[in-house]
């Protein structure tokens, strides 16, 4: 016998496509690939973004309100020792801070994130352990400048298919993270998505 919540779940997703396939259909707009990016930044394609960007515009302005998530990047944060922790969504060409430990920025300029890479690679965790070396990152302003970024990882989020943003970690020193920490990281971003779901789901009559 299917659960109430599987029920439910199996008709979010369902209902969200329909919308998903209606706004591709019916919304001309895609990524400008801006040749002002560095490559690391440009994402896989423009139709790989059309599509991306058309799920991100499924979110209502309400879903990351709320102390939900306030506690998973406090709990990233603690696991994996880092002063910094962010849920990221990536809107068009702006990466906004939807809640965050270590840092009062609400948002970022595309062209200045890790997280644009993250997004290139959905099915792993992407990890930088010095940025200053490497060649993806080390002329980034946020590495060469204040806040003079050298550790990243970043576990992207998925929504209905495509990569929204990430659930990441930052640190001012070179570093790496144990496996283990690497699966509690991916079981965070994981409740991340479960939170933003719940608050999908049709709400009984």
């Amino acid at each position: 016998m299917v659960s109430p919540a599987a029920t439910a779940f199996t008709s979010l997703t369902l209902s969200a496509s329909f919308r998903l396939q209606k706004r591709l259909a019916t919304d001309g707009r895609c990524c400008q690939a801006d040749a002002g990016w560095p490559q690391f930044c440009m994402p896989i394609s423009v139709e790989h973004e059309r599509l991306r960007q058309a799920a991100v515009e499924l979110l209502e302005p309400g879903d990351f309100e709320g102390t939900a998530y306030d506690d998973i990047t406090r709990r990233a944060s603690e696991l994996c020792d880092a002063p910094v922790a962010i849920i990221t969504v990536m809107d068009g060409n702006s990466q906004f801070f939807r809640s965050r430990v270590g840092t009062d920025l609400m948002s970022r300029p595309r062209e200045l994130t890790f997280c644009t890479h993250a997004l290139r690679d959905p099915e792993r965790i992407t990890i930088v352990e010095d940025a200053s070396t490497d060649a993806r990152f080390a002329t980034n302003p946020v590495v060469t400048g204040a806040p003079y970024i050298r550790f990243y990882a970043g576990v992207p989020l998925m929504f209905h298919g495509q990569a929204i943003g990430t659930l990441c970690v930052f640190d001012v020193k070179p570093r790496t993270l144990q496996a283990k920490q690497l699966e509690e990281l991916r079981f965070l971003a994981t409740q991340v998505m479960e939170t933003l779901q719940a608050r999908h789901a049709p709400h009984a009559e």
